[in-house]
């Protein structure tokens, strides 16, 4: 059962959700990670002026933020990063929380085109990232700034880890998907692929990823994430990940901002959920 900060704690706090301003969560697709943190966060708040809204994922919401559709997001920080090497409008945003971490899940098929991750380095195979908004697309371009190789593969944007890239991804429309989700065993990716004899996730390993950037900061750290239990052991995938965060707007009123960033700072597994 998940436990939340209580109202009368927040009460305590001095903090007013009830006679705060509407808070617009951008989460996520339906079925993945941050949907399902957005719908926790609906519930640690309880009050009838918050509501979580879906969208294509970390890339989306940035942009819900900016353009004033949203006044919290859900957001990978390789995404925050890249935007505010892009777009100045992006200054304004202000971390709310610090979550969990967002991993990169890679999937090919099993006797496929690729074997291991340098094959995402050549000509000749097609990547699927996800749809524009998704936060894989953002992990795929900063893939491509480690090492230019990665700019060599055809990019065909279908779905990213949702059942329609997968049949491509069976059927050879596509070689490799990507979506980033924080990690569990029981997200729906990870459930689909272990239950496809077809399908297997590949480990990333190239150093490349881990390298600081311009500010001499890495936005990468190397993890070996479950993907599924065992009596004695149990089975772990390596691959890079980044952090989980909640980014808010100037629409955000002071005090849903100190009510959102207490919520988060003390139910932080409640609202990340699952990590089996």
């Amino acid at each position: 059962m998940k436990k939340f900060l209580s109202l009368a704690v927040v009460a305590i706090l001095g903090l007013s959700a009830a006679n705060a301003g509407d808070i617009i969560v951008s989460s996520g697709p339906a079925d993945k990670s941050f949907i399902k943190m957005g719908n926790n966060l609906v519930s640690a708040v309880g009050t009838p002026n918050i509501k979580n809204i879906q969208s294509n994922g970390s890339n989306e919401n940035i942009e819900n933020l900016i353009l004033g559709k949203a006044n919290v997001g859900f957001v990978f920080a390789d995404s925050y990063k890249l935007k505010l090497a892009q777009d100045p409008r992006a200054e304004k945003l202000k971390v709310v929380g610090v979550l969990n971490k967002g991993c990169l899940y890679t999937v090919v098929k099993d006797g496929g085109k690729i074997d291991d991750d340098g094959d995402l380095e050549t000509a000749g195979v097609k990547v699927d990232p996800g749809i524009k908004g998704a936060g894989a697309t953002t992990t795929w371009d900063y893939l491509g700034n480690f090492d230019k190789d990665f700019k060599k593969p055809e990019i065909v944007n279908i779905g990213g880890g949702d059942p329609a890239s997968l049949n491509a991804l069976l059927f050879g429309t596509v070689d490799a998907v990507l979506s980033m989700q924080t990690p569990s065993t029981e997200n729906t990716l990870v459930k689909d692929v272990l239950a496809d004899k077809q399908l297997k996730f590949l480990p990333i390993t190239d150093g490349d990823f881990t390298d600081k950037l311009a500010d001499g900061r890495p936005i990468y750290t190397k993890e070996k994430i479950t993907i599924s239990k065992g009596k004695w052991s149990d089975d772990k995938l390596e691959t890079i990940c980044t952090d989980v965060l909640v980014l808010a707007n100037d629409t955000l009123a002071a005090e849903d901002f100190r009510l959102l960033s207490a919520i988060l700072y003390r139910n932080k597994a409640a609202i990340i959920g699952s990590t089996k």
